[in-house]
């Protein structure tokens, strides 16, 4: 009897050594799976950061580049469509013509029409 005490201890030590090696195993695994998906998520965010500055950089070469397209096409349209250049205003003027009588009466009708 003592022989199956001892048998059945044997055992139960044997099954309890067994389940806490299979369970640290199984710990040891999922310690691995979650540091994979804490790598996996760092290097995600990584490729995020460098993605949104690199979005960045490329909007503000765009926006340059459509800057100059638009003084390029500012100079075209003014090659093909010049506007003329206000002619300067002679301060040195004759007073006189200033001061003729051109026929209009203040409220806008002529002197002939009347």
């Amino acid at each position: 009897m003592m022989h199956t005490a001892l048998q059945a201890h044997s055992n139960q030590v044997e099954n309890a050594v067994r389940e806490r090696n299979e369970a640290q195993a199984h710990m040891m695994q999922m310690t691995r799976e979650r540091d994979e998906a804490m790598r996996l998520a760092e290097n995600r965010e990584v490729a995020r950061i460098r993605a949104l500055f690199h979005a960045e950089i490329r909007e503000e070469e765009l926006i340059h580049r459509i800057a100059e397209l638009q003084l390029d096409d500012h100079h075209l349209k003014n090659i093909i469509n010049p506007i003329p250049r206000p002619v300067p205003v002679n301060q040195e003027e004759d007073p006189s013509e200033e001061d003729q009588d051109d026929g209009i009466i203040s409220n806008g009708e002529s002197e002939e029409e009347l």
